[in-house]
């Protein structure tokens, strides 16, 4: 499993523009937690500094030449989190268990990634250690894609590299949705489980027409079809007539198209129950015209 990490920690060292770890991790024979933490390490400026030891909690931390008076307010934060941690691991409060993960934002974890790493590294196997273990990557992402992913490639199960990359392309997603689908696509971990589709979806919300385009090139076949009735999802919100006829000329005919078209629908019919239901009487598919027009006589027998 590590080794085939290995295009998508170039493929994130890239996408920060670290050329040279991407040169210096290629050039390595061997994959492992060394490994990608020394080509990790390239993109990140904060690596350990002259006087401070390289196993340092605060080695991946950048702090400022005018502000290292933050620096031990940072390690007594870091300390009291992860002291909370471990104390509402063992809880048998889930409420205070989620209060912990909440307070796992990116603001947190980049002040002592390594910490946040390692701390993990500990736990027991179950559902809380799972959770941190997608909150982290998650977190650590948004403020670091190749950090994250370094970390990642250390870690020495391949279900917690799967679990920890999903969400931690999610965390990218944030920022640069195209940069997460492309690295999301490099790794292959040949499992269907509509991650692309979700992180599609995503940017849809964010970026609707950039969404569109990128789609536009996509091969035809089954994935693409998901990923258009997404976007078409996205779309009815504001535009369902633009969405049922993307939904229509981007998928086509059969129950792929049918589903899609009938989830814009009923999207549309919640506030334009008139609109959607004239648009489906033009429709000449007579398969899915008589199915959507069912469908909206059914919205309309049950509205107030």
């Amino acid at each position: 499993m590590k080794t085939v990490l290995r295009p998508l920690i170039a493929l994130a060292l890239l996408g920060t523009g670290a050329v040279v770890g991407w040169r210096m991790f290629w050039s390595k024979s061997a994959f492992g937690p060394v490994a990608v933490q020394a080509a990790a390490g390239t993109t990140n400026p904060g690596a350990s500094r002259p006087g401070e030891p390289a196993s340092s909690p605060l080695a991946s931390r950048e702090v400022p030449a005018n502000s290292l008076a933050v620096v031990p307010s940072a390690r007594e934060m870091t300390s009291a989190l992860v002291a909370q941690i471990e104390r509402a691991f063992n809880s048998p409060d889930e409420m205070e268990w989620e209060s912990i993960l909440n307070r796992l934002d990116p603001s947190l974890v980049a002040q002592d990634r390594v910490a946040a790493g390692r701390l993990l590294e500990t736990l027991p196997v179950g559902d809380h250690r799972d959770q941190l273990l997608r909150r982290l990557a998650r977190a650590w992402a948004a403020v670091d894609f190749a950090g994250a992913v370094g970390w990642i490639g250390s870690l020495s199960s391949a279900a917690d590299q799967k679990t920890a990359f999903e969400d931690a392309c999610f965390g990218a997603a944030e920022t640069n949705p195209a940069e997460a689908i492309h690295a999301w696509e490099t790794f292959n971990f040949g499992v269907d489980d509509h991650v692309l589709e979700n992180l599609v979806q995503n940017w849809a919300g964010q970026d609707i027409e950039a969404a569109r385009v990128w789609v536009s090139g996509r091969t035809p076949g089954s994935q693409r079809d998901q990923v258009v009735a997404r976007i078409a999802f996205v779309l009815a919100k504001t535009k369902p007539a633009d969405a049922a006829n993307f939904a229509t000329r981007g998928i086509p005919p059969g129950p792929a198209q049918t589903e899609a078209v009938i989830s814009v629908l009923q999207t549309w019919a919640q506030h334009d129950l008139a609109g959607a239901t004239a648009w489906a009487a033009g429709f000449t598919e007579e398969p899915l015209r008589q199915r959507a027009i069912g469908e909206l006589a059914g919205i309309g027998r049950d509205s107030p």
